[in-house]
């Protein structure tokens, strides 16, 4: 089964979400957003206890991989057919992660408003 490629937006050390219209993240901003370092160790630790593999990480995130059954079980996911309107985000996760965006054969997408591609976000 091939791997499932997502990355999980952490929450940042400051509260302000960077999912927030009113609060554009900007290069003036953007260390506002970045989450603590311990909020990054302590979502890589959750995310391979879950059983998931860790290939990187940074101040605004944590990208990681693992078997579509996997995803589909843990984020409560269908992974045929069109991206779902929103994911299950786990309890154990909820506290240190604020959304996770799929890739590979999935289409990136925010859950709150299904913003397209990956290439729309940059």
């Amino acid at each position: 089964m091939e791997a499932v490629q997502a990355y999980a937006a952490l929450r940042s050390a400051s509260g302000r979400s960077r999912f927030d219209p009113g609060a554009p993240v900007t290069t003036t901003n953007v260390r506002e957003f970045h989450a603590d370092p311990e909020t990054r160790a302590t979502a890589g630790r959750i995310l391979t206890a879950l059983g998931f593999t860790v290939t990187g990480s940074g101040p605004l995130g944590v990208s990681f991989s693992g078997p579509a059954d996997l995803v589909e079980r843990i984020f409560r996911v269908t992974l045929a057919g069109p991206p779902p309107a929103s994911l299950s985000i786990p309890d154990e996760l909820a506290p240190v992660v604020e959304r996770v965006s799929l890739s590979g054969e999935v289409t990136f997408w925010d859950p709150s408003t299904r913003r397209g591609s990956v290439a729309d976000k940059e």
